[in-house]
């Protein structure tokens, strides 16, 4: 996982796009929503409720529907060395994300 080169719109932003290799083309993300607590992707395809992964919700939005997975706040205020769990789990909810993506992208195959 990389950074994605627009992570930050200012250094006080609340949120980074996290740049993760194998994200379908109709899926923007993952964006990493620091305070609240949240990893989303946003969908340009309306997602099956039945196949979102565990614990996520979906959100309608302007032009797309937002896919967002439930993990620990993380707060630029602190020392990345203090919030080691938060951040490994906001990679792991990147991480399912992606996977979902790429699963109703191979199901559209036929994989």
């Amino acid at each position: 996982m990389t950074l994605a080169p627009t992570i930050m719109r200012t250094v006080d932003s609340d949120w980074i796009k996290l740049g993760l290799a194998g994200m379908p083309t109709w899926a923007d993300g993952p964006w990493h929503w620091l305070p609240r607590g949240v990893v989303c992707v946003y969908a340009s395809v309306e997602p099956d409720l039945a196949g979102i992964p565990y614990g996520a919700s979906v959100l309608p939005t302007k032009k797309s529907w937002r896919v967002d997975v439930p993990v620990l706040p993380v707060t630029p205020d602190r020392p990345a060395a203090d919030q080691e769990a938060a951040i490994r789990e906001a990679v792991g909810g990147a991480l399912v994300l992606r996977d979902w993506a790429r699963s109703i992208e191979s199901e559209a195959r036929g994989f």
